[in-house]
Parts: C-alpha cells; structure tokens; sequence
C-alpha cells in the first residue's frame, strides 16, 4: 500500500509523469491515441490491448475536460518538480496526458521486471 500511494502522490513521480507528458506530444505521434500508445510503449515495453486503449483513451477525455474547465488546477498539476515545463504545449492537453502518464507508472509492468 506504501509503495501505490508514493507512485501515486509524490512530487517526483508527478514531474516525471509531467516530462513524460511532455515526450509523448513531442515523439508520440499526431492523435491521442498514437500518443497515448507511445506512452504504453515507453512506460510498459508492450502495446497496449484495445480494452487498456479505450480506458485510458476515455480517462484522458474526462481529465482534458477537467482541465479545461479549470486552468488553475492544471497548472497545480504541472508545476511540480524542478524541470522546466514546456510553456509552448497546450497546458490542458499537457495535465491530461500527465495524469494518463502517473497511471501508466502505476502498472506494475512499469515497475517490476517479470
């Protein structure tokens, strides 16, 4: 329980999931659900099913309608850590992918080697 509620909550989780965020948008591909493959496959080694494509395809709509409805709190997402956000990246595309991000590295396929 430990361990989930760390790579849930702590600051440096949350400015890697950001960075990683960042990387998708960049090298992921032009569509979400390229982007969000791409951080399937950089998180987890592996494609994701179309079962997982589709729950976090639908997680990140419901995050970038929060986010847009609510700039303030897309910016509390990404502003933890110390790395630089990319200023030149939509900020609630940027929260949305995050938070899909922070929960691709809670799969323990991200962090336990089988």
């Amino acid at each position: 329980p430990l361990q989930a509620l760390i790579l849930l909550n702590d600051p440096q989780f949350m400015e890697a999931a950001r960075i990683l965020a960042e990387r998708v948008q960049r090298e992921g591909g032009q569509s979400v659900l390229d982007q969000i493959i791409y951080a399937v496959r950089s998180t987890t080694g592996r494609r994701p099913s179309q079962e997982e494509l589709k729950m976090l395809h639908e997680y990140y709509e419901e995050e970038l309608d929060r986010f847009r409805n609510n700039e303030a709190e897309a910016e509390e997402v990404l502003k933890q850590g110390e790395y630089p956000r990319n200023e030149s990246l939509d900020l609630a595309k940027t929260a949305a992918l995050t938070m899909v991000a922070n929960t691709l590295m809670n799969f323990d396929g991200f962090y336990m080697k089988r």
